[in-house]
């Protein structure tokens, strides 16, 4: 969870919060802000993924490579949709989100079983 957590932390990098107080919506900002986020979270996901055996060693289980290779789908999902949740933030549409997130929620549960 620990490593988990650094990579959310990476991977936003405060983008979503200077989006969210942008005061003009400028398409050419959104699309280098979405473009760029998604470079990183797949340079995140590559390097994650390539020290999910090493990581594993550290804790003792196997197991845990494999869930951090599986993870690797997350962090480049996750980044993809950090500018679109900004925009949704901007405008306060936060029972909009949280439906969103709720429905994703139930949906990633159910694959999860």
């Amino acid at each position: 969870m620990i490593i988990l957590g650094l990579v959310n932390i990476i991977l936003d990098f405060g983008y979503s919060k200077s989006i969210v107080q942008q005061k003009y919506e400028d398409s050419e900002s959104l699309s280098t802000h979405f473009y760029w986020i998604l470079v990183v979270s797949i340079a995140l996901a590559t390097i994650l993924y390539s020290l999910s055996a090493q990581i594993s060693t550290v804790y003792l289980q196997e197991e845990v490579n494999l869930l951090l290779k599986l993870f690797c789908i997350n962090v480049i999902l996750g980044g993809s949709i950090i500018v679109h949740r900004a925009l949704l933030q901007r405008p306060m549409e936060f029972k909009r989100l949280a439906l969103i997130e709720l429905s994703s929620l139930s949906v990633s549960e159910i694959l999860g079983l």
